[in-house]
């Protein structure tokens, strides 16, 4: 029978195993033990496995770390590259194959012209860099006007608390958290700035190269941009942020 590849993001630096159920998730594919996933050391958090089987249609992947806790769900799409390999999404957000872009973009303004709450989810992934200044900036955003504070957070799993972020920046107090730590503020170390208020919103995120370098690479990270306002916070954005590992650790003296 023929193998398959089976690629999906997971924490860097794990040892992560795979298990391939059918799409009810009930019955298991490839055994009991599962395979066990490769890291790639070109994109860290990236894991591909070979499973013993030819796929067709979707099927459903666990990631379980040492003790076989289940870190993460994923399914496999219909869209298969030309090397054989399925790309794993996850559950909550796994994609119609037969969608385009254009018809997803379509979906997405039409919700966002609807509740007017959540903005730019659809503008892809955000990349920073190891021991290098990160900066990211959100335009188009609704009108900034009246809030208490806006918020950036990144996270290994959105479900983190924000006391337990990697990063947790605000606009009024620079760097909040980093790894999980209080940091004393206020403080430049991270910097969220209000470029433009009106008729649409425009902020900067800036991290400095001193903070970034204990930000652990990572493809798996969670983004999260909030506005704060007493009995109407709107969420800016949420997405998918990655960290590579810049390559060069040296400092200016």
């Amino acid at each position: 029978m023929a193998n398959t590849i089976v690629q999906a993001d997971g924490p860097d630096g794990s040892t992560l195993t795979l298990k391939l159920y059918a799409v009810n998730g009930d019955t298991i594919l490839n055994g009991a033990s599962g395979d066990a996933m490769t890291e790639h050391t070109e994109n860290l958090g990236t894991y591909t496995a070979t499973v013993t089987q030819a796929l067709t249609g979707v099927h459903e992947v666990r990631l379980t770390d040492a003790s076989d806790n289940t870190i993460a769900k994923y399914v496999t799409d219909v869209l298969v590259n030309d090397t054989g390999t399925y790309k794993c999404h996850d559950v909550a957000g796994a994609v119609d194959a037969n969608l385009s872009q254009s018809d997803l973009d379509a979906i997405i303004a039409g919700v966002q012209s609807v509740s007017d709450n959540i903005q730019q989810a659809q503008t892809g992934v955000l990349t920073g860099y190891q021991h290098s200044t990160w900066t990211a900036s959100l335009v188009s955003l609704p009108a900034l006007t009246g809030y208490d504070e806006i918020v950036f957070t990144l996270k290994r799993n959105k479900y983190d608390l924000d006391a337990d972020a990697i990063l947790k920046v605000s606009d009024t107090d620079g760097l909040q958290i980093l790894n999980g730590v209080v940091v004393a503020g206020p403080n430049t170390l991270a910097t969220i700035t209000v470029n433009q208020t009106t008729p649409t919103g425009e902020v900067t995120l800036v991290v400095g190269s001193a903070t970034m370098a204990d930000v652990a690479p990572s493809s798996n990270y969670i983004d999260g941009f909030k506005k704060l306002d007493v009995g109407s916070d709107v969420v800016l954005r949420s997405g998918k942020t990655i960290i590579r590992d810049s390559g060069v650790d040296e400092v200016s003296p």
